[in-house]
Parts: C-alpha cells; structure tokens; sequence
C-alpha cells in the first residue's frame, strides 16, 4: 500500500487508514507540531506590519524606537524573525513575536485578532498594524529543498508603466499556479522588483558577464517554492512549465545552481530575455485615459497560516479585474505564518486625487478584514472613481483565515531606484536576547563611522547618497541563534570614489571589506558575531548562506 503524508492525514478520520500505511515522515510531521505545540507559551503569533514611504534610514529609526505612533513616539520593537521590502519610494517591514501567556487572555479565541492601525506621523507618512495570526504548526518546509528561479520583465533601467504591473502579475500568477497545480507545494518568497542576474547578451547566442557593478534592483520577480519530496522528473516539469511560459512571452528565465559547493545567487540561464516580444504581448496603457506611467499604488498585505495555494487564491481573487497591475511584491514565511505583501496600481486616479481615493479605502476598511469580502470592494476603486463594488464576497477556500491589511494608497517615487547599487550583507549572531536590532544597528553604526550616510546641512540624511535597505530578511534558527541577510543599495559614487585602488572591481572588494571590519568592530562590543560577510556580489557572502527564505 501506498504510505500517506501527513498532508494526506489531515484530509482523513484515524480510522480510515491503516497503520501500515502511515509513512515514517508523516510520523515525523506529527511528532514536530506537537514538540512545536508544546513549546509555544501561546499558539498565537503577534505580528507588527508597517506601510510607509520608503526613505533611508526608517528600519534604523524602528529599531531605535524613534518612528512616531500617532502623537508618540514607539517603543523599539523586539523583532526576532523579520522582512523588509522597499520599491519606488514604498517600503514595507514584517516582524514576530510570540504572545505571552498572559496576554493569550486578552483576546478573543477566534483564529485571528483583526490588525489594528496606528497612523505614522512625520517623514513616514502610512500605517503601522499590530494583529495576530495562528500558525499551521504542520508547515515543514523550513529547511527542506527548494526551486529558485528568477523571471525578468525589462532589462534595461525604465520608470515602471502599466505594462510592466501588467507582465509582473502575469508571472506571480503562474509562479502561483505551477507552485500549486504542478509541484502540489507552497511558495516560500516572492520579490519584485529584484537584481538580475551578471550578464549582457551580445548576438542572439553569445553571453558574456560583466564585471561591474550590477544595480540593485529590475524589474523582475525572484521566487522559491518548497518542494515536499523532490525528484528529478519534478524539477524537470516544474522548469518545463516556467520555461515554456517564459518562452511564449519573451521573459527571461534563470534557475538556481544547484552543484555542490555554489552558493546562492549563482544562476543559469534557460531564457533568453526577448525585449520586442515582450513589449509586444504587453503592450498597450491600461490607463482609460491613455497615460502609460505609473504614478501611485495601494500596499496590501495578506496574512494567514502557511499552505499550499494561498498565493493561487489570492490571484483568483484578482481576475475579475485584469486592468489592476502588480507594481512590487513581497511574499515570505514566518512562523509557519504566510505574509503575502503586494503593491497594487492605482489606475485612473492622478497623485492629486489620492487623499479622495484614501477617503473611500479608510470606509471600505471598516468593513472588515477578511481577503474575500475585502478585495472585490477595493479594486473597482482602483480602476476607476466610482464607489466600492455591490457584488458580495467571493469564495475563497484557500485563504478563508487570511486577513487583509490595508493602508493608504501612496505616490511612488524612483529617485531612490534609479541608477544605484548593491551590497549584500549576512551575518549569524548568537546571544541570549536574540534581536534584529542588535546586528543590524551595529551595521548602520558601520555606515556611520565611515562616513556613507549622506547629511545635508539641516542635518536631515540625504536621500541620493545614504544607504537603504531594498530587502532583509531575518530568522530565529534556535540555540539563540540569528540568522539575517540583506541587500542595501548606493549611490556607485560612493564605491567608486572613496578608494584608493584604481581597477574598479579592487574598489568594490576595498568597500566590502572596510565595510565588513567596521560592522563587526561595532557588534563584537556588545554581541558574539558567529559569522558577519558584506560583498557587491551575492554569491561570495559567508559559506552558510543558504536560501533563507
């Protein structure tokens, strides 16, 4: 007989399967969500979500304590696992933390507590949500294999346009879909925009990689799903499918290298990324009045227990309304807690009508916080001016305990995005009060010390020439040990112009490393620093950094 996962369990009463037919891994399973049960003071998870205008320096200020709630200022967080995201001037930070058992008695036994939102005052201008969420304890795809690829939509550096939310939505959906229909397992992250790959084509065949300084960020979508028991004819469909989706649109496709001994960011190429053809398929302003570029977009967050098909579920909801584009996404797995980020464009409604269209969002919020009642009433406000839609909620079996959490629709800006550069940072801490703040304050610290946070001369940062944080990640790996990586951009000035060497990969190795000695100067005061990388290039940070997400 045929074992059964604990997937298959789930789905049957204990008398209805035979013990034979249990599989040792499903045992396994099981034992983990109990261990994972008992360990837990509380089984609900407290989580803290901020939509913001992206601006250097905000993550600092959250840690520090220094962004101010309403007429205060907060008190600094205590994010052990976390994710930060920004794009075109919109940023977004995720953070976890368990419930006391004391404070279990403060809330309703429902799944979920509704976000509640605070309004940012100052220079952060958005939300910040404190809710919380119950993890599906059955969720064992922390460490196991994963599928990385990586889909490019434009290659060349472009202020975004309707077209392009268009492509991207059309590849998170079939990420969603291959991830679900064809590999049965959960997408793990979601990233877009994000940096490609090193190389420039040169003929129709001929690639040749560069040796610059990539930039930061593209437009493109970075994606990993968990694969539950892995073959090579899985991997083979699930690359067919991407691969032949790629091919028909004129994306360009890059799967991880999966050899032994190649770290994350090494890429190879199975598409050749098709320009014309792109711009062929997509083409055409979405725009009833004819404009092409994008000028604002609503964040939106989704937030709920870890399955397979959530994200699926979530496009579905988004069909009836093809005009809506996707503008940057961020998708991760905390806690066994699925947060789904996307940034959404406002089609039809100029910068100058915004705080009319927030007006009717703040009515429609009321509502309710349930993704399926949500989404149908908020997206005809996106494509038009007319009132929330009267069509009721739509089922929605795969996230029926998600919530939706939704702020203010903001302006975007590309200052911060045009023409800068990365350096990739990872580091593996290890103390008894294991926090984000502490590795990642000493690394701003760092950037403090050598002079690469920009001051004008009212003593405000500057925005061109300080480091931002363009993605992070954070997560608890047990025994009080932090893990974190992160990808901070520059201005190339900088690397460019502060070095005494005259070959410009010697000035990026000099950076990374004057860099990385100030960051652990600064944390081993106060820390025991396990292991701390900074480099231009994802691939050469320290030998442990694997995929984190």
């Amino acid at each position: 007989m045929t074992h059964m996962t604990f997937r298959d369990l789930r789905r049957v009463g204990p008398g209805d399967v035979p013990a034979s037919a249990i599989s040792p891994r499903a045992l396994a399973e099981l034992a983990r969500a109990g261990s994972s049960m008992l360990r837990q003071p509380s089984m609900r998870v407290a989580f803290e979500v901020h939509h913001v205008r992206d601006r250097p320096g905000y993550l600092c200020d959250v840690l520090r304590g220094k962004h101010a709630v309403g007429a205060v200022s907060a008190d600094p967080p205590r994010f052990v696992e976390a994710i930060a995201s920004a794009a075109y001037g919109v940023g977004v930070i995720i953070g976890t933390r368990t419930l006391e058992p004391e404070s279990e008695l403060l809330v309703s036994h429902k799944e979920h507590t509704p976000a509640t939102a605070f309004p940012l005052d100052g220079r952060s201008a958005g939300y910040l949500f404190h809710g919380t969420a119950v993890p599906n304890v059955s969720f064992v795809q922390e460490s196991g294999p994963v599928f990385e690829g990586l889909i490019s939509i434009e290659v060349e550096p472009v202020s975004i346009q309707y077209r392009h939310c268009r492509a991207i939505r059309a590849v998170i959906e079939e990420i969603s879909e291959v991830a679900a229909e064809v590999a049965g397992a959960p997408i793990l992250s979601l990233q877009s925009p994000a940096q490609l790959p090193v190389h420039r084509s040169v003929g129709d065949d001929v690639i040749v990689h560069q040796t610059d300084w990539p930039r930061s960020s593209a437009l493109a979508v970075r994606f990993s799903i968990g694969l539950d028991q892995p073959s090579a004819s899985l991997r083979l469909r699930v690359a067919d499918a991407f691969a032949e989706f790629c091919a028909q649109r004129g994306f360009g496709l890059w799967l991880a290298d999966l050899r032994p001994g190649y770290r994350t960011g090494n890429w190879f190429a199975i598409c050749r990324h098709d320009r014309n053809l792109v711009r062929t398929v997509f083409d055409g302003a979405m725009d009833p009045k004819g404009a092409s570029r994008v000028y604002s977009c609503l964040p939106v967050t989704l937030v709920g227990p870890a399955r397979v098909g959530a994200t699926h579920a979530i496009l579905q909801l988004l069909s009836e309304y093809p005009q809506v584009g996707v503008v940057a996404c961020t998708e991760t797995i905390i806690e066994d807690i699925a947060f789904i980020h996307l940034q959404l464009t406002v089609n039809g409604v100029p910068s100058s009508r915004l705080a009319g269209l927030n007006a009717s969002l703040d009515e429609v919020r009321s509502t309710g916080d349930d993704p399926s009642a949500l989404l149908p009433r908020v997206l005809p406000l996106l494509v038009n001016a007319g009132g929330p839609s009267p069509a009721g909620p739509r089922s929605a079996p795969g996230i029926v305990d998600y919530q939706m959490i939704m702020g203010s629709a903001f302006p975007l800006e590309s200052a911060l995005g045009e023409n800068r550069r990365a350096l990739w940072v990872s580091w593996e801490v290890e103390g008894r009060e294991t926090q984000l703040r502490f590795p990642f304050l000493a690394l701003y610290s760092a950037f403090e010390d050598l002079g690469f946070v920009g001051v004008r001369d009212d003593g405000d940062s500057h925005p061109n020439m300080s480091p931002n944080v363009e993605y992070l990640i954070c997560r608890y790996m047990g025994n009080s040990v932090l893990r974190g990586k992160g990808k901070l951009s520059f201005p190339p000035e900088l690397a460019y112009s502060s070095s005494e060497h005259t070959d410009r990969q010697a000035k990026l190795t000099s950076l990374s490393a004057r860099v990385e000695a100030a960051w652990r100067d600064r944390l081993d005061k106060s820390y025991r620093a396990r292991e701390l990388t900074v480099s231009w290039r994802e691939y050469w940070l320290g030998h442990w950094s694997l995929p984190l997400d």
